[in-house]
């Protein structure tokens, strides 16, 4: 697993909107992502930093320091917070292996994929 990672994270929020009369937006998730950091053991700073750069763009590099599995779980905890949004997030690691992709909803991975690692007797394993 990688620990440098580029990542993108997009969002459809229209049944946020109807029922909240608000869009979706990193200062609705900013709490969360700092509890989430704090329980980690991660920096709050950092995990901050990288998410609001990241909610203004389409792909940014961040989260130095976190694994594809910490990364994942950081936006499995704020799906679970927003139901009603859904999400897409792809990362793409250091290593040419390191890629991964889910789709979100409630807490839920309605799609996933990777990270992959290569297995040297099989090839390519998820």
């Amino acid at each position: 697993m990688s620990y440098y990672t580029m990542v993108a994270f997009t969002w459809d929020d229209r049944e946020y909107q109807a029922k909240h009369n608000q869009p979706f937006s990193f200062e609705l998730v900013k709490p969360i992502a700092e509890e989430w950091a704090i329980e980690y053991d991660c920096s709050v700073e950092g995990v901050l930093e990288d998410l609001e750069i990241m909610m203004k763009g389409t792909w940014s590099t961040g989260f130095n320091g976190l694994y594809a599995g910490l990364i994942l779980n950081l936006f499995d905890t704020i799906s679970e917070k927003f139901p009603d949004v859904r999400f897409i997030v792809r990362g793409m690691g250091e290593e040419y292996t390191d890629l991964w992709l889910r789709e979100l909803l409630a807490g839920k991975c309605l799609f996933g994929v990777g990270p992959f690692e290569r297995d040297e007797e099989s090839g390519w394993r998820e």
